[in-house]
């Protein structure tokens, strides 16, 4: 997942963070910041054009 501030951005490794993320709760269920999301389809899709590739079982 990316996180982005004004002046950060982060990369988080959901998996391995699995455990810790209901601390970024109060960041999504305040209406007060804004959220932006992407389909990974699409973003999928592009990648795995560029490489000639297709998506591992599991991961679609």
């Amino acid at each position: 997942m990316q996180i982005s501030t004004r002046s950060h951005d982060y990369l988080v490794d959901t998996l391995e963070l699995r455990g810790d993320l209901q601390c970024l709760n109060t960041v999504f269920t305040d209406p007060n910041i804004v959220k932006v999301s992407l389909s990974i389809r699409s973003s999928q899709t592009e990648t795995l054009s560029k490489f000639k590739t297709g998506p591992l079982q599991g991961f679609t």
